[in-house]
């Protein structure tokens, strides 16, 4: 990859970083990982304190209602293609119980969904991580357009579009989100070889959906690029491995 890609990738992941991408206004979901304390949004964490599932409380929610959650990265660089990637899909979250202590009164899983996979943001970037709370309808149905999300795998999960899900699903705005930004805690690892990475077709960094628009007359999210200086061939790199916890 040439200086001036790696550059334009750089400046981009500082800008985005800075960015708060809640709605104003919207109520913070309080969540907090077995190694952290409650996360306040905007919050700088390590890696290898998301790499298990997340403590999430359920003060200041509807003790009867159930709820549907989204954790996504804002910041994926696929190839030279900037994209939203989802990390984890979990509907019917339930509350606990109606005690006033946050490690009491949580939300638990009574389904599974697409599983957890933690933040595995590359060196020297600050990923916004953002998790998204929805009600869930009672007749909620899961659009069978989206089901290739279930597989672990960055082809699977890159590319995931919120709006459009949250359109076809029949979702109302969020009612609780948070962020965090995760730094790299671990020694970077030695970068492959030219030979072992494959080229991709892109030559500008651009900021758009992986895939075709699965859902026909849902609502997406409208696709702008970011104006680079710099055109040189592309590379796929890993967006996200999996290893760790498992969503349940």
């Amino acid at each position: 990859m040439k200086l001036c890609t790696r550059l334009s990738l750089l400046v981009f992941a500082l800008v985005v970083a800075q960015e708060n991408p809640l709605e104003p206004g919207l109520p913070t979901l309080r969540l907090r990982y077995p190694a952290s304390a409650w996360i306040e949004p905007g919050t700088s964490l390590l890696k290898s304190h998301t790499q298990s599932l997340p403590i999430i409380s359920a003060m200041d929610l509807d003790h009867k209602a159930t709820y549907l959650l989204l954790f996504v990265d804002l910041d994926v660089v696929y190839g030279s293609t900037a994209t939203v990637a989802l990390h984890w899909y979990q509907p019917n979250m339930v509350a606990t119980s109606h005690k006033k202590d946050d490690d009491d009164n949580i939300l638990v899983n009574l389904t599974v969904g697409a599983e957890y996979i933690a933040p595995r943001p590359p060196p020297n970037t600050h990923h916004r991580y953002v998790y998204l709370l929805f009600d869930q309808p009672a007749d909620y149905k899961f659009p069978v357009c989206f089901s290739h999300i279930f597989p672990p795998t960055a082809e699977a999960r890159a590319g995931f579009d919120i709006r459009q899900f949250q359109s076809v699903a029949q979702l109302h705005s969020p009612v609780a989100g948070n962020y965090f930004i995760v730094h790299v805690d671990d020694p970077p690892s030695l970068p492959l070889p030219p030979s072992q990475l494959t080229p991709t077709t892109t030559t500008s960094l651009t900021t758009t959906s992986l895939r075709s628009a699965p859902c026909q007359g849902a609502t997406t999210a409208p696709v702008t690029a970011l104006s680079s200086a710099c055109e040189s061939e592309g590379w796929t790199q890993v967006v996200m491995s999996h290893e760790g916890g498992k969503g349940g």
